[in-house]
């Protein structure tokens, strides 16, 4: 379930993942020890990427599992098209990148 293969949405993994009192330390130990596979904390590996990548730009990423943890919540659908986490502020970022999506009628 954590490490669905190729091309498949990890959507019961996100599912699991949204409801876990560790998903901030899960998240942070993937990054921390460069875990590349499968989900963690509630971020895929192209999450995790984009997220180790801000970082270093000093930046902080929608999806960093730093952010207040009380500020994000993760939805998951069986919807390819919907994005895996919202913003409680009313943005909705991407599922692979975390860009914020602004166009809502495609």
């Amino acid at each position: 379930m954590f490490f669905p293969k190729a091309g498949s949405r990890p959507t019961e993994a996100l599912r699991v993942c949204a409801g876990c009192s560790v998903r901030v330390e899960c998240a942070e130990y993937a990054l921390e020890h460069n875990q590349h596979w499968g989900v963690w904390g509630g971020l895929t590996e192209r999450q995790r990427f984009a997220v180790k990548k801000a970082r270093r730009l000093g930046e902080i990423h929608p999806l960093d599992p730093q952010r207040s943890a009380s500020s994000l919540t993760i939805l998951t659908s069986d919807d390819a098209s919907e994005s895996d986490a919202v913003d409680q502020s009313e943005h909705e970022y991407d599922a692979d990148d975390g860009s914020e999506i602004t166009d809502h009628d495609e």
